[in-house]
């Protein structure tokens, strides 16, 4: 099973330069060179730095926690017992909405979440420590600035850690944490993914425990199988018509196969695609219905049978719908006609003592926190902030 799980939060190769593998001291800026923003085509937003979310528990206590953006800065939210949340020791008034992304990931040898802080001065990684405050620069990278750089999480080797893809102009670079923070440079690198023109989304599809990557550029979608280490070779998978901007992806344990399995949302539809230990994956599932256009889908366990579910929002509303052990997905098990694209988002995590996950719903009218059910749907408003309101916050 892969260890991100949610809506992710987050990448390899090496152009001209031949760089050694070995751990890199907290400032070192010798590889991953920053291209100019001239370079690169489509700059990224602090929304879009990271590909997916690592689970956020910063404290250790058991309770997801959150970090919230919004123009006045960044702060942290400690998850409670019985759902809401009270304010953690983190507390940046500099790190203000649009001028910051955060990647959370395992990237030390303990039980909390740490995250990589990515400004336009750089990337540093912050280590959580025991009452959910952070050891920032950890590790640090100047020349990885915000909008210069991308990131996916994903356990790439077999420790028990999470390690990031890091793509910029000159490529895509696949970096392992090491016990302590930080990381080894350049376990993988490929000049072929370059910042703007591939994306990657991590899944163990080969091997459980491992993570594989479906990178997708302007010639469609392919499986790079992890051979244990970090090391990509390309698989049997691919599809030609599954072309960046043309697809969005999540991969997670939507079934009971004991590997992650792929949805992908084009101009097609919504398609499953199962994988079965080997380098393929087989379409299970689709729902034409369901366009690039018109859907946007966050995953997350919304009961209390382990597997991956997903709330899909149109134009018609939100809906939940419940992995099914063999593929597909059982529809409708909670709706809100209210609660339509473009006027709501979802945050899913485990913000409570309570198994399954929840999830935080921000609109125009603020933010509510909603308990999962076991059986699925949600127990509404266990914490309410009107003024965290739809396009003034952002979570990580």
């Amino acid at each position: 099973m892969t260890k991100p799980r949610s809506p992710i939060v987050l990448v390899l190769p090496l152009l001209g330069l031949l760089l050694g593998s070995a751990g890199l001291s907290a400032c070192d800026d010798a590889s991953v060179d920053p291209p100019s923003v001239e370079t690169v085509s489509s700059a990224l937003s602090a929304s879009s730095t990271s590909s997916q979310r690592y689970k956020g528990y910063f404290n250790a206590d058991g309770y997801e926690d959150l970090i919230v953006v919004t123009a006045s800065g960044a702060i942290e939210l400690l998850g409670q017992a019985n759902g809401g949340f009270v304010q953690g020791p983190f507390n940046r008034p500099d790190l203000t909405l649009g001028n910051v992304a955060i990647v959370t990931g395992r990237f030390d040898n303990d039980i909390r979440t740490d995250m990589l802080v990515v400004t336009a001065s750089g990337t540093s990684e912050y280590v959580a420590t025991d009452d959910g405050s952070f050891t920032p620069d950890v590790w640090r990278k100047n020349s990885l600035t915000l909008g210069n750089v991308e990131y996916t999480v994903g356990s790439y080797d077999n420790f028990d850690q999470s390690d990031i893809i890091i793509q910029t102009a000159n490529g895509a670079f696949l970096y392992t944490s090491n016990y302590a923070g930080g990381f080894t440079a350049n376990v993988w690198t490929s000049s072929l993914y370059r910042l703007g023109g591939a994306k990657f989304t991590s899944g163990a599809f080969k091997n459980y425990g491992v993570d594989d990557v479906v990178v997708t550029t302007a010639s469609g979608s392919k499986l790079l199988v992890n051979d244990g280490f970090g090391h990509m070779s390309v698989g049997q998978w691919s599809d030609a018509s599954l072309t960046l901007g043309n697809v969005s992806f999540l991969a997670d344990s939507f079934a009971a196969t004991g590997h992650s399995e792929l949805l992908a949302t084009s101009a097609a539809g919504t398609s499953e695609y199962l994988a079965s230990g080997t380098s393929n994956l087989t379409k299970v599932w689709t729902r034409s219905d369901l366009t690039l256009a018109r859907t946007t889908i966050v995953k997350g366990i919304f009961t209390d049978d382990q597997m991956t579910d997903i709330i899909i929002t149109t134009p018609s509303g939100s809906f939940e719908y419940t992995g099914i052990s063999d593929g597909g997905f059982t529809p409708d098990v909670w709706k809100r006609t209210d609660l339509t694209r473009g006027h709501v988002e979802f945050f899913p995590g485990q913000f409570d003592l309570q198994f399954p996950q929840d999830v935080i719903i921000t609109t125009a009218s603020g933010s509510y926190e909603y308990i999962g059910k076991a059986a699925g749907g949600f127990t509404a408003n266990a914490w309410i902030r009107h003024d965290l309101k739809l396009g003034a916050v952002q979570y990580f």
